[in-house]
């Protein structure tokens, strides 16, 4: 009998993608006033792309309008490095989880979950070494080491689980020149961080239990003496 017969997808990774993103959506600089312009606050965009596909659009994309992607710094992005199953968080695989109200007269459960460590690199790229400094103080101050991520990570039951990010360490402040010497020069920086999630299992439906019948037998004889009926009225 095939074990991965049936299709089952409960979008675990990629909520744990949009969480990560989500920490450092909100990540602002602030621009000095220069003459008469004012100083105003500028949001860092940040999307999951890997660092090199930048570098590759932006090295070979021939289109003027979209080579403009180069020269919108500050940016960051982050990508999933490697999937690890963690050892030390496993539990008893028998351990079943379950939630009620999901399925019409039954109960959602599912065998125990498979806890994972996604290892996440989230690149910084900015135009002056302030600005990287800004954004870097932003984040290493909270991430000491770690922070907690509530979120329901597993649709079925429902269950919202604290997710730890971690921040394992960071690859320092490397200044860049793209091309030619004669364009502007770019600082680069590079943190890895630690997602502490899980994989679930398929979702099954078990049936609850409304009608419990106890028998009551004489030990010797095995002879029945009396038996109790107990309904979910009972309760």
């Amino acid at each position: 009998m095939p074990i991965l017969e049936d299709f089952f997808y409960h979008n675990t990774i990629e909520t744990y993608v949009g969480a990560f993103g989500s920490v450092f959506d909100e990540i602002k600089i602030k621009r000095q006033p220069v003459g008469t312009k004012p100083g105003k606050l500028i949001k860092v965009p940040i999307a999951y792309a890997v660092k090199r596909r930048y570098v590759v659009r932006d090295e070979q994309n021939p289109d003027p309008n979209k080579a403009r992607i180069k020269n919108q710094l500050p940016r960051m992005s982050f990508s999933i490095v490697s999937m690890q199953k963690d050892p030390t968080r496993m539990l008893n695989r028998m351990e079943q989880m379950l939630t009620v109200g999901n399925r019409q007269n039954g109960l959602s459960t599912q065998r125990g979950r498979v806890p994972y460590n996604f290892q996440i690199r989230l690149d910084v790229k900015t135009k002056t070494i302030g600005d990287m400094l800004q954004i870097l103080e932003q984040i290493l101050v909270y991430f000491n080491p770690s922070i907690i991520v509530n979120l329901v990570d597993n649709p079925d039951l429902e269950m919202e689980t604290a997710i730890p990010i971690k921040l394992q360490n960071n690859s320092g402040i490397a200044d860049l020149f793209e091309g030619s010497f004669e364009d502007d020069e770019s600082i680069e920086a590079s943190l890895d961080f630690e997602l502490e999630g899980y994989l679930y299992l398929p979702t099954s439906e078990a049936k609850v239990i409304k009608k419990v019948t106890v028998n009551y037998h004489d030990m010797k004889t095995r002879e029945l003496i009396d038996q109790q009926v107990f309904t979910e009225d009972d309760l």
